[in-house]
């Protein structure tokens, strides 16, 4: 586990914010809707922050969106086995180059797959089922 999903655990227990302890989508309600909640609200933070242009407000901002989804993530159970997610969807996202190495971009300046993509879920479900 990485020190930061670490430290939110570690909040999350001191302070009694729901936690599942293995990978899972039923939890309340009511905890569902708080995750979604505090999402787009740390968002909506982010994008004022990088309006501002204000560095400082901006690496708080986003520290604060990690911290969020990172509870997001144990709300879920997903604590003990996000790291080889990451990375699997890390690996995943770099098949996107083209067989040269080259990247392909959309006019605005996104990443597309090329024929060498393979998508992330068929790994991760492996994960989610040791």
């Amino acid at each position: 586990m990485n020190k930061g999903l670490s430290k939110v655990l570690h909040f999350s227990k001191v302070f009694s914010v729901f936690i599942s302890d293995h990978p899972t989508t039923n939890i309340p309600q009511d905890i569902k809707s708080l995750r979604e909640s505090l999402m787009r609200e740390e968002l909506e933070e982010v994008i004022e922050a990088m309006d501002e242009g204000d560095i400082l407000h901006l690496s708080k901002e986003l520290s604060d969106l990690i911290y969020v989804v990172y509870g997001t993530i144990i709300a879920y159970g997903l604590q003990d086995k996000f790291d080889d997610i990451f990375s699997i969807t890390h690996e995943s996202n770099m098949s996107k180059l083209d067989s040269d190495g080259n990247v392909i971009l959309r006019d605005d300046g996104k990443v597309l797959k090329s024929d060498n993509f393979f998508k992330a879920e068929p790994r991760i479900k492996k994960i989610l089922e040791e």
